[in-house]
Order: C-alpha cells, then sequence, then structure tokens
C-alpha cells in the first residue's frame, strides 16, 4: 500500500469463519437428525412394534421404515456420501469412505429385509452411526473454532473509528478513511487504530494480546505505537505511519494463519497412517463378511459395518492437526510467531543453540566509551566524519555514534553515495571523500594492516577515509539482565550453547565469561557464521540459531530451526522459522517447550488411535466371540467416538 492510500480494514472473524460455519452445518444437519431419528427409532423397537401395528397397517411400516432410512440416509449421511466422493476424486480413501460405506451397508441390509418380506431392522444402526459421526464432527468444529479464537481475538483489537486531527479540528471517522501520514488523537480506555508514531503525549499502552509483553509499556513524544494496543492512561496525538496489511497486527496475523494452514511432518505420516487404515479396515471388513455369511447373513453384514465404523481413523485426523493449531495459538498470545511447522517440530531434536551476540544476548543499545586518533586527527573530525556515514543507518552502533556526535553539538554533514556492506560496515561520501565505518572485518576487506595500538575494551569500529586509518571508536554494549537465565536452562536441558559475533575477540570473550558460555567466534561475517552453523550439522549436531532476522538471515536459514529474535514492528521476516516479537532470549527456551509438548501430542495422538483401532477392530470382526466378546455396529460408534474424544483431549490439555 502507497503512501497516502486508504486503510483496508482487518477483517473482524474472517481467518476463522470456514470452521464457524462447518460447525453450524454440522450441528444443523445433527438437529434435523435428531428429529427424523425419533419415529424411525420408534419403528424399528420391537417392544413398540405390536402397538404400532394397532395403528397402522402391518403392510405400511416396512415401508415407512425404509423411507425414514432412506431420508436419514441421504440428509443425515450426505456430509459423508460427499466426503467419500471427494477422497475417491484424490485417490486416498479415509474416514468419509468407511462411514459412507458403513452406512451404505445399513440401507442395503434394509431393503433385502423389505425384499424378503421382513421388518428393515437395521434401521437402528444407521440412525445410531449418523447421529454419532455428526456428533463427532460438530465437537471437532467447535474446538478448531476455540483453537482459532486467538484469530479473533486479534481481529477485535481493531476499532471501528478513529479520531482525525484536521487543521486542529477533530473529526470521528470510519476507520476505512485512515490514510498514512494523518493525525489521529487516541484517549485514554481507546485503542490505536493503526502503527503510528507519537508526535506529542504519552500514555502506558497495553501490548499483551500483540507481543504478549504483561506489563504496561510506557510510550512517549518519537516513541512507535502498534495499531490495536490499549491506551491505559494519557491522551497521544499519533503519525499513522502503516495501515492495512501493512501493520504489525495484519502482519501477525496472517502468519499465525500460514502457521495454521502449514503441515508437520508427522502430520503428513498421519495422513499416510489413514488412509492405510482405511484400506486395511475395507479389506478386513470384507474378509468379516465372506466369513460370517456361511453361518448367519445379518450376523455378517453386522460383522462388516461394524469393522468399518469401529476402525474409522477419525482421531488421527482430529487429534494430530488440533495439536498442531493449539500449539501455534499458545505461541501467538505470548508473541511466538511460527511460520514454519516442520521446523518447528524438528526442534525438539535440538542439541546446540547457537546466539548472536548483539542485540539477542545484549541490549543492542551501544554508547561510545572512547576514540583513540591513529593518524593525528582531531578526535572530533573522526566522530564527525563516522557520524556523517553513520546518520543513513539503522544500526545500534549507528545510534550511539549519532547520539554521541550529537551531544558534542558536532552538526552532521550529508553523505553521498551511502552503501550498507553486510557484514562489514557502511561507506559513503563525505565533502568528496570516501569514509568507511566498520569492524575488525573492515580492515580485511580494505586490506589494510591492524593498527599498533593498546586494544580497547568493547565493540571497536573502525573510521577509515581515502583509503587511511582515521582513528577507532570503542563502544560498550550492556548484557541484557535475562540472557543468564535463558543460558542457565538451556544447559541444565543439557544443550550446548555457542555465540557468534562480528565483534573482536576481546569483547565477545567478556560476554562469553559473564554469561558462563565455554564456545563463542568472534570477528566473523555473515559468511563465517553461516560455515560454523554448516560445521556444526555436519558433526551431526541438531541446531537452533537464535539472532537477528536481518543480518544473521543467512545463518537462521542454514540452521535447523531459525528464530529470530526482537522483532517488534518487523514480523514479515523470511529468513526465520520463528518469530519472537519481543527482546527476550528467554522465549527461546519457550519455543523448544511448545516444539516438545508439540509433538509429544502428536506422538500420543498417532499411538492412540493406531493402539485403539488394531484392539477394535479384532473385537468387529468376531474372532473373539467364543469369549464373550463382540461389539454391536452401535458399540463399534461409540468406540469410535470415544477414541475421537480422547484424542481432542490429549490435544487441547
Amino acid at each position: 500500500m502507497k503512501s497516502g492510500s486508504h486503510y483496508k480494514v482487518i477483517p473482524h472473524a474472517g481467518y476463522h469463519e470456514p470452521y464457524r460455519k462447518h460447525e453450524e452445518y454440522y450441528r444443523g444437519r445433527l438437529v434435523v437428525s435428531l428429529l427424523l431419528a425419533l419415529p424411525l427409532v420408534l419403528l424399528v423397537n420391537p417392544l413398540v412394534k405390536p402397538l404400532l401395528e394397532l395403528i397402522l397397517s402391518r403392510t405400511l411400516i416396512p415401508g415407512l421404515t425404509l423411507l425414514l432410512m432412506l431420508t436419514m440416509y441421504f440428509y443425515g449421511g450426505w456430509p459423508f456420501l460427499k466426503g467419500m466422493y471427494e477422497e475417491a476424486t484424490r485417490r486416498r480413501p479415509g474416514m468419509m469412505t468407511l462411514v459412507s460405506l458403513g452406512i451404505t451397508a445399513s440401507l442395503v441390509y434394509g431393503f433385502i429385509e423389505v425384499l424378503l418380506g421382513e421388518y428393515p431392522t437395521m434401521g437402528g444402526e444407521l440412525v445410531f452411526l449418523i447421529l454419532v459421526m455428526l456428533t463427532g464432527h460438530w465437537i471437532e468444529m467447535k474446538h478448531s473454532v476455540s483453537a482459532f479464537k486467538v484469530l479473533k481475538e486479534l481481529a477485535s483489537l481493531v476499532p471501528s473509528h478513529a479520531t482525525l486531527i484536521t487543521n486542529g479540528a477533530l473529526t470521528e471517522v470510519p476507520l476505512s478513511e485512515i490514510k498514512e501520514g494523518d493525525l489521529v488523537l487516541v484517549r485514554p480506555g481507546e485503542r490505536v487504530p493503526a502503527d503510528g508514531l507519537i508526535v506529542s503525549g504519552k500514555a502506558h499502552m497495553d501490548e499483551s494480546l500483540l507481543t504478549g509483553e504483561s506489563k504496561p509499556v510506557l510510550k512517549k513524544k518519537g516513541d512507535n505505537v502498534l495499531g490495536g494496543s490499549l491506551n491505559l492512561d494519557g491522551a497521544i496525538t499519533i503519525a499513522v505511519e502503516r495501515t492495512g496489511e501493512r501493520t504489525f497486527l495484519a502482519q501477525v496475523m496472517k502468519l499465525v494463519e500460514q502457521a495454521y494452514k502449514s503441515k508437520t511432518a508427522i502430520q503428513t505420516i498421519a495422513d499416510r497412517g489413514a488412509m492405510w487404515l482405511t484400506i486395511v479396515a475395507i479389506i478386513v471388513a470384507t474378509i468379516s463378511l465372506v466369513y460370517w455369511l456361511r453361518y448367519d447373513f445379518r450376523f455378517a453384514v453386522e460383522r462388516m459395518v461394524t469393522v468399518l465404523v469401529a476402525a474409522c481413523p477419525h482421531a488421527l485426523g482430529i487429534g494430530v492437526p488440533l495439536a498442531a493449531i493449539v500449539t501455534s495459538s499458545k505461541g501467538a498470545r505470548r508473541g511466538i510467531l511460527i511460520r514454519n511447522r516442520r521446523a518447528f517440530e524438528h526442534a525438539v531434536k535440538t542439541d546446540t543453540v547457537v546466539f548472536d551476540k548483539t542485540g539477542t544476548l545484549t541490549e543492542g543499545k551501544l554508547t561510545v566509551r572512547e576514540i583513540v586518533s591513529l593518524s593525528g586527527v582531531k578526535v572530533d573530525r573522526i566522530i564527525e566524519m563516522a557520524a556523517a556515514v553513520e546518520a543513513l543507518s539503522e544500526h545500534p552502533i549507528a545510534q550511539a555514534i549519532i547520539e554521541y556526535a550529537e551531544n558534542l553539538g558536532i552538526k552532521a554533514r550529508s553523505c553521498e553515495e551511502f552503501q550498507a556492506i553486510s557484514g562489514v560496515g557502511v561507506r559513503g561520501i563525505v565533502d568528496g571523500v570516501e569514509v568507511f565505518v566498520g569492524g575488525p572485518v573492515l580492515l580485511k576487506y580494505l586490506s589494510l594492516p591492524s593498527p599498533i595500538s593498546e586494544p580497547l575494551e568493547g565493540t571497536v569500529v573502525y573510521v577509515v577515509a581515502d583509503k587511511k586509518l582515521l582513528g577507532k571508536i570503542a563502544l560498550d554494549d550492556v548484557i541484557r539482565k535475562e540472557s543468564s537465565e535463558a543460558i542457565n536452562k538451556l544447559m541444565k536441558r543439557g544443550l550446548e550453547i555457542v555465540m557468534l559475533t562480528g565483534d573482536n575477540r576481546k569483547t565477545a570473550e567478556r560476554v562469553a565469561r559473564e554469561l558462563g558460555i565455554d564456545k563463542f567466534f568472534a570477528e566473523l561475517t555473515p559468511r563465517d557464521k553461516v560455515e560454523i552453523i554448516e560445521r556444526l550439522k555436519k558433526e551431526g549436531h541438531i541446531v537452533t540459531m537464535v539472532g537477528d532476522g536481518v543480518n544473521d538471515a543467512p545463518a537462521l536459514v542454514t540452521a535447523d530451526l531459525g528464530v529470530a529474535i526482537g522483532a517488534g514492528t518487523q514480523v514479515a521476516i523470511e529468513s526465520a522459522d520463528v518469530i519472537l516479537v519481543r527482546n527476550d532470549p528467554r522465549d527461546a527456551i519457550e519455543v523448544l517447550t511448545f516444539s516438545r509438548d508439540m509433538r509429544r501430542k502428536m506422538l500420543l495422538n498417532t499411538v492412540w488411535t493406531l493402539g485403539y483401532n488394531t484392539m477394535i477392530i479384532t473385537l468387529a470382526t468376531g474372532l473373539l466371540l467364543k469369549f464373550g466378546l463382540i461389539l454391536t455396529p452401535t458399540l463399534g460408534a461409540i468406540a469410535m467416538a470415544l477414541s475421537d474424544i480422547v484424542a481432542i483431549m490429549i490435544s487441547v490439555h
């Protein structure tokens, strides 16, 4: 959306709408089917039949029963018949095929009974099978709607109107009329209508549903605010910077929706397992029919119907994807956004966690501590040249140098032909002179020898003009208070911790020592970081990389799981598998915990369904009849429903 374009309103419930419609669809079918079931159950009930024969013609009852069975079959069974057709077109038979074959066998048996001059006694089984299956699908859709609730919550954060400031006048306008560059007033108790910059006022903002930050955050002039955040206590005026699909909220909703749609490796295996379980069930049902036909026709049909229904792998279709959806929802509420479910699932096997230093383990808020001239040039001139080039950069080092120059009263000079050199530094033309600013790697890049001088503590950057080394600037970075806790907890899990940085070795050694990290690498280019991760993987390690989503993009892509930390409003980071909205390295622990829990639930559901179905099929075939153990079609449907309920409970809790 270009500047000046109007706001595209985020839909309030669009993301979970299909599930809500499916839930309403199955509920409607279930209610009508229950009404149809009442007279049908009475007609096939042997206790009520004598009374009905006194009221109705004896010859009318079979025909009426068959008519109700047909109505029930086509109305209540339509979702399954339609599903069987879709499975057949995809050549992947599954649950719908088994259910459809079961109710079809019941109906056909009823027709045969009528043709033989008997009552269609399978009407009760037909009714119960359809009611149980409709109930199971309705429950599944209800849980799916609940799992998608996080999207509804996010969408509901968008206010319908905003207070527009035009030439000092306040006007209440629909959100769709807000455009980038507009000034908007946000009063206490109101939600921010779009991402923007505070131009006046200050207030505590509740961003808990957006970033997972439970405490209110004080925002003042010059700070960014997120659309959807709640103003708790002060009036603020914001300049709108992003609207519609470019806002933080819209990007989060898009990422969550993508996570819901993606499949894990276990889901793929479960889908394949469900297909083969369906094929096995059909084969076993056919064998049971042929075997028992030698003894009793009705009993043989019952065995076939019971096997088809009881062996339905519905629990796999519910439990495995629901576990992934629930995990994605929980993560989104905590500011953990899962982009790639397959990589996220694989993270449970992680044995090595690699951290970038700057901005990940440290605050990334640098301050200039010392400036050393290496060429006789005055210190003010060195900082003036560096600030001129860094003025066009957004790197934390650049912000520190600019802030230091401003505090000295040095006015920023203009810079032309600015260029950011990945992993090296920045360059530009200042007063006709080519100036470079960068870390130790810059000297290698320019083929300049390292200066013979006293080494400085902290992060060191060099200033080069006309290929001559002018001086060096030392900056300090504060270690995050959360970093030590995160590292300790990961180590207690038996994970190896590795720290990578482009900083000098002395600074890296200090940070590693304070955090208790034994293995670290310093003075690295982005390519060096990639090579280290590749080497770790070749050694057999499963690597999770936590770092900046921009500067560390190649390393994030190379790792088994790439985690971009401190994304803030920039959540559309293509290089990351998981995005952490907050600047808190402890969230990396949550990522591994969520991955472990999701995989455990998926595996448990898979093992449960396969084991349970094997036992149920054995009972359904009649193999244990001599021990008095057998399932009727009705009990088979109940057994299948119980399996679904257990699968849902495993996934949700």
